[in-house]
């Protein structure tokens, strides 16, 4: 499996990050969602198993629960700095 260009930037996010895949997504690898959790610190996978691209139209209310599931339980974060320059990533 090739990674996606760029990915080694993901490592830099430290928001609060949701990443939703589908299972059986032919576009874009569930793989690649679990890579991409891996290099999120802070980050959130969740893989519905009964959707391929389209979540919103295969699994919509799933779909809806994992996003206010995720922003009640993930607050705004109010500072979100880089080790090597302190410089906020949150304006």
């Amino acid at each position: 499996m090739s990674s996606p260009t760029g990915i080694h930037k993901l490592q830099h996010i430290c928001a609060p990050t949701l990443i939703l895949a589908g299972r059986h997504d032919f576009m874009c690898a569930p793989e690649f969602s679990v890579e991409m959790h891996a290099l999120i610190r802070n980050s959130t996978l969740k893989v519905f198993e009964n959707s391929s691209h389209f979540l919103t139209a295969d699994e919509p209310q799933n779909y809806i629960d994992a996003i206010v599931g995720f922003l009640v339980h993930n607050p705004r974060p109010t500072s979100c700095s880089t080790k090597e320059t302190g410089e906020s990533l949150i304006s």
